[in-house]
């Protein structure tokens, strides 16, 4: 019995998570908005995406982010996912254009099938369920993999084009580390962010309504990592867009003075020289020295089909602090819940306490080793954390190759975002009337 960690809002079993991806476009909550969608949607120079090609393209980010977004949201979700289908056809055609005069491939097939692999293990799967479940969800394996081989190609374009102009110095990266050493007893920030580069003036509207759409979906519940893998043009955002703990002078002036005045688990969308930044605040410390926990823990679930009434939650409960009652243990504890029949145990989950949403860091952060949790009330079920271990640590000061990456990864997403706006820009790109998503998408290029 597996279940997803809660370092995310999607925490509790699978079917959470196939629940929660069901009202695609043609869902009856949007049927209105569906019949309006019909026959080419958007011609891309030569190409063309259908409604049927834009119903699995939301599918599939619904699925990828782990959320649904609320009715008065959804236009402008489908619209964000249509631009994100016209984008991954541009560069599509871009890089098989380059690839054929070229003569290069741009990946392997074991590179592809590796990348898949990673997204099921996301899910709790292996390649086999996962390629399952999307067909569950009516999404095809293709379509899946075509996604996955043209972010692969245009990482690799953008690298092969511009990795050599992209130079960060030692003498830099060395600076940058003693500055670190000399802030490290500094107030500090655990921070998540994804960033939105503004190339031009006349961009500066569209891209703080492209952060909006997004920090909505947030505030409705979405994963904030699983979001930012498919939006934030950050180098981090293949790590979820998580930075890690944060010092003055680590982000911009305008970033900074945004995290000291933010509450911890809150977000901000917040404007620096180069474009927007949305902020989420993991945690924070005052001025002291710098640690951090090292976690495992496991969660005991009683799922729900049919949430009980008040008498029989209370007997449920019941039995629940009775059975830990008796237990001298966690380990004790999840042996009974298992030998029980209606109770299952999750995999083991390892991970960094300050990187856990608030409402269960402080959970965890009250139960001591070997010890559980009081029973947590979900609509889906009700758990009790186990906690394994904790182990608190010094935080590392990153070196100067660590530096050295973040700055390359920084610079050459804003030459992958600023390549990308010029491929637009030169495209022929006819998209239907219903959708507004701005005159870069919406004119034919000649």
């Amino acid at each position: 019995m597996k279940f997803l960690p809660f370092f995310s809002s999607a925490f509790l079993s699978l079917s959470f998570v196939i629940s929660a991806v069901d009202g695609a476009v043609s869902s009856s909550n949007s049927s209105n908005v569906a019949k309006e969608y019909t026959g080419i949607i958007s011609r891309v120079n030569d190409a063309i995406i259908t409604n049927e090609d834009l119903k699995e393209a939301v599918r599939l980010m619904e699925l990828l982010m782990m959320t649904q977004p609320e009715t008065s949201q959804r236009q402008k979700f489908i619209e964000e996912v249509l631009k994100e289908k016209i984008n991954e056809q541009i560069k599509n055609q871009y890089l098989e254009k380059i690839a054929s005069m070229q003569k290069i491939k741009w990946f392997s097939k074991k590179e592809i099938d590796a990348t898949f692999d990673d997204v099921a293990k996301r899910y709790k799967m292996d390649a086999k369920a996962f390629e399952k479940f999307l067909a569950n969800k009516n999404i095809k394996k293709s379509t899946v993999i075509k996604k996955i081989e043209t972010d692969v190609a245009w990482v690799a374009y953008i690298n092969a084009r511009y990795r050599k102009d992209v130079n960060i110095s030692d003498t830099e990266a060395k600076k940058a580390v003693i500055e670190i050493e000399e802030k490290m007893t500094q107030e500090s920030f655990f921070v998540c962010r994804m960033f939105f580069p503004v190339d031009n003036k006349s961009d500066d509207k569209s891209v703080l309504s492209h952060a909006n759409n997004i920090l909505q979906m947030l505030k409705r519940g979405a994963d904030f990592s699983s979001i930012a893998r498919q939006f934030s043009k950050s180098g981090d955002a293949k790590n979820g867009g998580m930075l890690g703990w944060i010092f003055d002078g680590q982000l911009s002036d305008a970033e900074m003075k945004a995290l000291r005045e933010m509450s911890v688990g809150s977000y901000k969308i917040v404007r620096n020289d180069r474009g927007y930044a949305l902020l989420l605040l993991r945690d924070k410390k005052a001025a002291g020295p710098r640690t951090y926990s090292d976690i495992k823990f496991k969660q005991v679930i009683y799922p729900f089909e049919k949430r009980p009434d008040t008498e029989g939650m209370k007997h449920l409960l019941e039995f629940i602090s009775d059975m830990q009652k008796s237990s001298k243990n966690c380990h004790e504890f999840m042996k009974k819940a298992q030998e029980s029949g209606v109770m299952g145990v999750s995999d083991e989950v390892a991970g960094t306490l300050e990187n856990m949403i608030p409402e269960y860091r402080s959970v965890i952060a009250s139960i001591r080793i070997g010890g559980m949790s009081e029973p947590i009330i979900t609509d889906n079920g009700v758990i009790v954390v186990c906690l394994l271990s904790k182990d608190t640590k010094v935080l590392p000061i990153p070196t100067a190759d660590e530096i050295r990456q973040r700055k390359i990864n920084e610079r050459l997403s804003a030459l992958s975002e600023r390549e990308l706006r010029n491929l637009i820009k030169k495209a022929s790109i006819v998209v239907k009337g219903n959708y507004s998503l701005g005159a870069d998408y919406s004119t034919a290029k000649k």
